[in-house]
Parts: structure tokens; sequence; C-alpha cells
């Protein structure tokens, strides 16, 4: 049986913006999605713009979703970079 993964990085933070992340999931399961892919990116600017990632937990359990993937931590000659994409 095929699974469905809607991956949000079509519309991700990566290209400015703040994507709203709780209509793209309730979105994707209305379509009849039963994954979605986040991404870094916008999970760090919904943060930024005051959400909280429980929110975005709580969303993904309302609409009967989970996250099958979570895109990008971008891996460079800088080690200072990639700690800061981790903290």
């Amino acid at each position: 049986m095929a699974v469905l993964c809607f991956n949000v990085f079509n519309e991700s933070a990566w290209f400015g913006g703040t994507p709203d992340l709780p209509r793209m999931l309730r979105a994707a399961a209305a379509a009849g999605f039963s994954s979605v892919g986040l991404d870094v990116f916008s999970l760090a600017r919904h943060v930024e713009a005051g959400g909280r990632l429980e929110d975005v937990a709580s969303g993904l359990e309302a609409a009967g979703l989970r996250c099958a993937e979570i895109a990008a931590l971008l891996i460079g000659p800088d080690p200072a970079e990639v700690d800061a994409q981790l903290a």
C-alpha cells in the first residue's frame, strides 16, 4: 500500500516568508495525505513568529498525520555554522 507524504518545502521559510504550518497540516490531511515532511527552516520561523513546536505536534495529531521527515541540515566547511543550526 502506498503512503502519501506531503512535503511542505515548496512553501518553506528557506524561500522567505512565514509558512502557515497549521493551515498546511489541515490541507494535507484534507487532501488525503497520511504524513508530511517538515523542514527546519519553517519550524524555526514558526517559533520566531511566536508559535511553539508543541503546537505543530498537536496539529499533526489532530489532523491524523505523522511526520515522515524533517529536512534540511546544511553541512559546510564552517563547523560553527553547522553547530549553530543544531542549537
